[in-house]
Formats: structure tokens, C-alpha cells, sequence
């Protein structure tokens, strides 16, 4: 219809936080200030078909669309649920640093939306530990080919954390040297799809968050030349993993307890990679 979320240009106050909007009219955004900074709220406005803003309304996920913003931003910081839409922030060539604060149920970053940023360093998405749960969805190339992104850190959702990392979200991040998950999610919460660390080519550690069971993917760290060590945690029980192009693994810790699941983990390694691990 001709309904259309409305962020227009201006700022308003709720408290300490700032919230910046633009227009979207059938889709099609129209121009935005130049501005460097944007703090993102989620509460939204309802435009008609004029454009004439009808109250706000609390959702529980606002969304960001496609290339909501011009060519000048440096960095970005959302508080509360969102989906951040295809492309949304995608080669944005002056931003440095996206953060998500205060996330107490739904946050998703959906294909490509931050991809081919050539300046972006650092992503830090922060949840609400007195959530019941927390899901985090990092979609399809979401941050794919950013060779200055040195870290994405997951914090603030101890235990009650799904997280989802599909398709090369990270891949050609030639520069990302910290990842870091809680160090817990909730049971059998934490799933990765393919590619997803294709050619990070300096990652040299990563540690799997207490809660992942399974991770069944293939070529999640192929071509991840100067990864040294992986850590499983004790609920883990399989895994299927390629490792071409990791030259420099040397440890791969298991913290499974259970005899049954460590030597299943063990067997796969020896039958499935020992060609990748010469």
C-alpha cells in the first residue's frame, strides 16, 4: 500500500538517546543530510500516502532499508531490536564502526547489508542479559569483503543467545583478527552455514561458545592461512569442517567430556581432514 515506514530528517530525544530518521515513500528514499554520526532508535513513524507522519509506534523490530543513509557516514550505533535490511549500509566508503546496543529479543543483519565498507574496523553487537532469548542473525555476505574490519565481538547475552551465521558473512575479511561469542548460548543455538570465514587470512584463533552441538558446514575456515587454534566446547559432539589453506593449525582443543562424542570428533578429523591438515 502506500503506507511506508517514515525515519524523516530530524532528530529527536527520548531520555539521553537520540534518534535519527529519514523518509522512505513507496520504498524510495528520499535525500538525506550529510551527516557523520547516527544513533538509531526503534521506535518509527507511519507515513500516509502524502508522506505525512501519523504517530509514533513502538515495534518490536524496526527495519532499515536499502541504502538508508548518504555517503558520509562514520559511524552507526542502534539501541533495541532491528533488521538492517539488504545493502542497508553496503559500501559505505567513511564508516568505521557499527555497534547494536540493548538488544532484548530480535536483531538481524540480512545479506550484504554492510558489505564492502573499505574503511569499517569494528562491529560490536551487545544484548540484554535479562532477556529469556536473544536471536542474532548475521545473513548472507552481511560483512563479506571488508579488508579493514579487524573485530566482531557478540557480548551481553550470556546462555540465553541463538546465533546464526549464514553464508560467507565474513568471507575475504582479510584483516579480522578477533571474534569473540558469548560463552554460552542457548542449547543447540549456535549454527554456521558456509564459507563463513572463507580467506580471513588473519584469524589466528577462534573459541566456540558452550551450547554449540553441532556444526555440520563445510569450508567454514578454508584459506584461513594464519589460524592456530580452534576450541569446542564441552556440549559439542560433531562437526564436519574443511580446512584447506590452513597452513598453520596446530591445536584444535575438544572439551567434550563424554568419551563417546570426543572420539567421534577425533575419528572425523582423522578420516574427513587429514589431507587438509598436512
Amino acid at each position: 500500500g502506500k503506507n511506508a515506514t517514515v525515519m524523516r530528517n530530524l532528530t529527536f530525544m527520548v531520555g539521553d538517546i537520540s534518534f535519527i530518521y529519514y523518509t522512505t515513500i513507496d520504498g524510495k528514499p528520499v535525500e538525506t543530510p550529510n551527516i557523520d554520526s547516527a544513533k538509531i532508535g526503534c521506535n518509527v513513524y507511519e507515513a500516509d500516502e502524502n508522506g505525512e507522519m501519523r504517530g509514533i509506534l513502538a515495534l518490536n523490530s524496526a527495519k532499515i532499508p536499502e541504502q538508508a543513509f548518504g555517503n558520509t557516514l562514520k559511524t552507526v550505533t542502534t539501541v533495541g531490536n532491528f533488521s538492517i535490511l539488504a545493502r542497508a549500509f553496503a559500501k559505505q566508503p567513511h564508516l568505521t564502526t557499527f555497534r547494536a546496543d540493548n538488544i532484548s529479543y530480535m536483531f538481524t543483519i540480512e545479506q550484504s547489508a554492510f558489505s564492502k565498507c573499505p574503511a569499517l574496523e569494528s562491529v560490536l553487537i551487545n544484548g540484554d542479559d535479562k532477556s529469556e532469548i536473544i536471536n542474532i542473525i548475521v545473513g548472507d555476505y552481511a560483512f563479506s569483503d571488508n579488508k579493514a574490519l579487524t573485530e566482531f565481538k557478540i557480548t551481553g547475552c550470556e546462555g540465553v543467545a541463538y546465533i546464526r551465521l549464514y553464508d560467507e558473512a565474513f568471507a575475504y575479511c582479510s584483516n579480522l583478527k578477533s571474534v569473540i561469542f558469548p560463552n554460552s548460548v542457548s542449547e543447540n543455538s549456535f549454527k554456521m552455514s558456509d564459507r563463513v570465514f572463507l580467506d580471513c587470512t588473519s584469524l589466528g584463533s577462534i573459541t566456540f561458545p558452550e551450547g554449540t552441538y553441532s556444526i555440520p558446514d563445510h569450508e567454514v575456515f578454508d584459506g584461513c592461512s594464519a589460524l592456530r587454534t580452534i576450541t569446542f566446547p564441552s556440549t559439542t559432539y560433531n562437526f564436519n569442517f574443511s580446512f584447506k589453506g590452513c597452513k598453520n593449525l596446530s591445536t584444535i582443543y575438544i572439551k567434550a567430556t563424554d568419551e563417546w562424542a570426543t572420539k567421534s570428533i577425533g575419528f572425523n578429523l582423522m578420516q574427513d581432514h587429514a589431507d587438509d591438515l598436512k
